[in-house]
C-alpha cells in the first residue's frame, strides 16, 4: 500500500513538473508578435522569388513557435529550393508534434498538407548506389558532398537531393573522385574501379615555415659552450654553501667573543664559576660554527661538481672558495678567474 502511494506521488510530481516545463516553454507575447512579423516577411519574399531569404524568415519564426503552420512553411520552402531531403526531415518533425482537440483549424490544415507533401517528396528524391571493384567493403570509405556515407549502407541506395554531387572514395591509400548529376526520382549507379582508375590518396598539406616565422631550433642544436645560464644544482649548492659560511662565521665570531670575555676573570688555567656560562656558550657556538662551515663547504662542493659535469667552455668563469676555521677566528678565501 505504501509503495503504491509513493508511485502515485512520483507520477503526480512528474506530471506537475512536465506541465510547468510546458508552461515555461510557451512563447511570450513579444515573441509571438515577432514570429507573426517574420511569417509575413517570408511570404512577401517568397512572392518576390527570393526563396533563400524567405526560408530564413520562416525558420526563425518556427524556432519561436514550433507549431504545424510555421513548420510546414519551412518544409515547403525547402522543397522549392531543391532541398528535398531536408524538407522531409522538417515534415517528420511537424507530423510528430502533439495534437490536441483544442488545436485551431490552421494547425489541422497544416498537418494535412504536410502528409501530402511528404508523400510527394518521397517519390521525387533520387539515390546513389556505389559499385566498387578492386576493393573490399571493409576497406572502403566514401563521402558525398563532404558527408561520410555510413558503412552499413555502402551497398544500399543512398538518398540525395537532385543536382550535382561530389563523390570521394578511398581504399588502402588509393582514391577515386567522381561528379554525378542526379535528377528527381533518378537512381544512379556509381562505378568505383579501384583496380584501374584509382590514384594515390592525397597526403595532408605540410605546414610551411616562412622566412618571417622561422622554426625554433631544437634544444640539442645549441652547442654546449653557447648555452646561457647555469644548471639549477649550481645555484642550489652555492646557496647552501653561502648560507653555511654565514652561519659558521657569525657563530665563530660569537664563540671567540664569549671565550675572550671569560678569560678576563681567569687566572692561569683556573676560571671562577662566574665565567662558566661564557665558556659553555663559547663551546656551543664553536660547534655550530664548525657545522655551518662543513655544510657550506659541502654545498660549494656540490656547486663546483655541477659546474664540472656541465662541461663549460674555457671562457666560463672559474671559482675557488676555501673556508678556514682556527682557534683565533674563521675566514673564507674566495678566488676566481673572469
Amino acid at each position: 500500500m505504501m509503495a503504491s502511494k509513493q508511485r502515485t506521488s512520483l507520477a503526480l510530481g512528474a506530471c506537475l513538473w512536465l506541465c510547468a516545463g510546458l508552461a515555461l516553454a510557451q512563447p511570450t507575447p513579444a515573441q509571438k508578435e515577432t514570429a507573426r512579423g517574420l511569417m509575413a516577411e517570408g511570404r512577401e519574399l517568397r512572392d518576390q522569388g527570393d526563396m533563400a531569404a524567405a526560408l530564413t524568415r520562416f525558420s526563425a519564426a518556427d524556432s519561436i513557435m514550433n507549431v504545424p503552420t510555421t513548420g510546414f512553411e519551412v518544409a515547403a520552402t525547402q522543397a522549392q529550393l531543391g532541398q528535398l531531403v531536408e524538407a522531409r526531415e522538417t515534415l517528420r518533425r511537424v507530423l510528430a508534434l502533439p495534437q490536441s482537440p483544442d488545436d485551431p483549424e490552421p494547425f489541422n490544415e497544416a498537418r494535412s498538407k504536410a502528409r501530402a507533401l511528404d508523400q510527394q517528396l518521397a517519390a521525387r528524391i533520387g539515390s546513389l548506389r556505389f559499385a566498387p571493384s578492386g576493393s573490399s567493403e571493409a576497406a572502403l570509405d566514401i563521402s558525398v558532398d563532404g558527408e561520410r556515407v555510413p558503412r552499413a549502407v555502402l551497398s544500399l541506395p543512398f538518398r540525395v537531393n537532385p543536382g550535382n554531387h561530389q563523390i570521394v572514395a578511398r581504399s588502402r591509400g588509393r582514391e577515386l573522385r567522381r561528379e554525378v548529376v542526379v535528377a528527381e526520382s533518378q537512381a544512379i549507379e556509381v562505378p568505383l574501379p579501384f583496380d584501374s582508375d584509382a590514384t594515390p590518396a592525397a597526403a595532408p598539406p605540410a605546414v610551411a615555415t616562412t622566412a618571417e616565422e622561422p622554426a625554433p631550433p631544437a634544444a640539442d642544436a645549441v652547442p654546449p659552450g653557447e648555452r646561457h645560464g647555469l644548471p639549477p644544482l649550481v645555484y642550489a649548492g652555492a646557496g647552501v654553501g653561502l648560507a653555511g659560511i654565514v652561519v659558521g662565521s657569525v657563530a665563530g665570531i660569537s664563540a671567540i667573543s664569549h671565550k675572550n670575555a671569560a678569560k678576563k676573570d681567569c687566572v692561569a688555567s683556573s676560571c671562577p664559576p662566574s665565567t662558566w656560562s661564557d665558556l659553555d656558550s663559547a663551546r656551543q657556538l664553536a660547534t655550530i660554527s664548525t657545522v655551518g662551515f662543513a655544510a657550506g663547504a659541502l654545498g660549494l662542493g656540490v656547486a663546483a661538481g655541477a659546474l664540472l659535469l656541465d662541461k663549460p667552455s674555457p671562457s666560463h668563469r672559474a671559482w675557488l672558495i676555501s673556508p678556514d676555521v682556527g682557534p683565533h677566528g674563521a675566514h673564507v678565501t674566495v678566488a676566481g678567474r673572469f
